[in-house]
């Protein structure tokens, strides 16, 4: 769990690293992608929520006796199933879909970082690199979103048997996979595909303490606006030591 505890340090440091050298831009993409998430959810939440409501609403008969108090009761509780579905989905579902349209940003990001840390400079601007940066982070997203509904559902079967500790599970799988995904903008530059997802397994609690700050910013008002950018430079700061070893130029 060091590594764990490591990896949320490095958020320091990438706040150090981005008000120094002032890479405010590259947070544009993932932000306005984030708030068109938002605003789309916004829209239709309604249409989304109800369906849940009125189901959970109606599980008791009208004709039986307290319907109303009881019926009451239900169709709040299914209000608040319905937005407790919707919200987690779009919790989810945007990091994936943020990963997979910043991620050709989010690697010129990580490239810049590397370059600041060790001096090795940069290729600039590639279009076809550009397009594979995309297909690649397509690639990933897709692969750690299924994993993460697969273990998500496994324990939401636990969740009955064990109720405490279901949300804090859910948040640690997010969290994982989340920095699993982060990790790979660096990756990208020095494995393949497959040597890349060896590299995330080997280093499981590196990749949850880069998850951890990155989940819960998503899960505030305005940290999903700063979330990946953010999390992309800590993420690729731990992953450069992890890779070489402690020899880098010192970020206070």
């Amino acid at each position: 769990m060091r590594s764990a505890f490591r990896g949320i340090g490095y958020y320091s440091k990438a706040i150090s690293i981005l008000f120094q050298y002032n890479l405010w831009t590259y947070f544009l993409v993932p932000s306005i992608t984030s708030l068109i998430l938002i605003f789309t959810v916004f829209k239709t939440r309604s249409k989304l929520v109800d369906p849940v409501q009125s189901f959970i609403g109606n599980l008791y008969p009208e004709s039986w006796i307290g319907s109303n108090w009881i019926g009451g009761a239900l169709d709040w509780l299914g209000g608040a199933v319905g937005e407790i579905l919707v919200w987690g989905l779009l919790l989810l579902l945007m990091k994936h879909i943020v990963m997979i349209v910043a991620s050709p940003f989010m690697s010129l990001l990580s490239e810049r970082v590397e370059q600041i840390v060790t001096g090795k400079k940069s290729g600039g601007f590639q279009f076809q690199k550009f397009i594979s940066d995309i297909i690649r982070g397509i690639r990933v997203a897709l692969r750690l979103l299924v994993r993460e509904l697969f273990w998500s559902f496994i324990v939401f079967l636990l969740s009955f048997f064990l109720p405490p500790i279901t949300a804090i599970l859910l948040f640690l799988i997010q969290a994982y996979y989340g920095g699993a995904g982060n990790f790979d903008f660096t990756l990208e530059r020095y494995y393949g595909y497959r040597a890349s997802v060896q590299f995330v397994k080997e280093n499981r609690s590196a990749a949850l303490g880069n998850g951890i700050p990155y989940i819960a910013l998503l899960m505030t008002i305005f940290g999903f606006l700063v979330a990946l950018p953010l999390a992309t430079v800590a993420g690729t700061l731990q992953t450069l030591e992890l890779i070489h070893g402690t020899n880098q130029k010192r970020i206070d």
